[in-house]
């Protein structure tokens, strides 16, 4: 895809133009927050210029290759990429993902990402979910190699879907709607004491890309 590489290069090198129209330099100063206990979650809609919003989720639909993770022996609706910096490895749900560095489109958003959330960030999970079908189950990410109270920050594209939450040892749950360009931060200790989900959708629904961004403890498996 070298001209789509190209035309994502032209419209996302331009940092000092797009840091000009950048509010927030952390995550806390997002005007959204679902107000939950036990942990944190922030939200800041319209999170990246538009132009650029709309030029990567082009860039998203023809310009990463897709994997599809096996579940119970059938592979799932949901397709994954994973970039990050070649000192990390994360494993997660029997996946095992070794970093081995960056796209340019990718690095990109990752650089915008940070200067909203005033976090550093040395891996990202792609996901595309091509339309209502396509699910994520309960999780919560705990992973050792995040370190004990991880900032996630994930950034939609494309089809609005619910993200729900439900506490682990109380009757809560909250929930949110992700629309496009919409940036979500998870941090505190919500990772200890809350499972989250993006359910399957019966209406139609078209598709929708997520990037989730984490920093895993470089060189944790070795």
């Amino acid at each position: 895809m070298p001209n789509a590489d190209r035309r994502i290069r032209e419209q996302l090198f331009n940092f000092d133009e797009v840091h000009s129209d950048m509010k927030p330099t952390h995550y806390s100063q997002f005007p959204e927050s679902l107000g939950v206990y036990d942990g944190e979650v922030y939200l800041l809609r319209s999170a990246i210029p538009e132009e650029r919003a709309v030029a990567f989720s082009d860039y998203l639909q023809n310009g990463i290759a897709w994997h599809h993770e096996v579940y119970r022996g059938r592979p799932t609706l949901r397709g994954t990429a994973w970039f990050a910096d070649e000192s990390v490895e994360y494993r997660y749900s029997g996946q095992i993902m070794k970093g081995s560095g960056w796209n340019v489109a990718v690095s990109n958003i990752r650089t915008l990402v940070q200067s909203l959330c005033g976090v550093n960030f040395n891996s990202v999970l792609v996901n595309h979910y091509p339309d209502g079908n396509a699910q994520m189950g309960w999780h919560a990410d705990d992973e050792p190699e995040l370190g004990r109270n991880p900032i996630i920050a994930s950034l939609s594209f494309g089809a609005t879907r619910t993200f729900k939450l439900r506490h682990n040892t109380k009757p809560d749950a909250a929930e949110c709607q992700l629309d496009d360009n919409c940036l979500l931060v998870m941090a505190g200790e919500l990772q200890h004491h809350w499972q989250h989900t993006i359910p399957r959708r019966t209406s139609k629904v078209q598709e929708r890309f997520n990037l989730t961004f984490r920093n895993v403890i470089p060189g944790f498996w070795n």
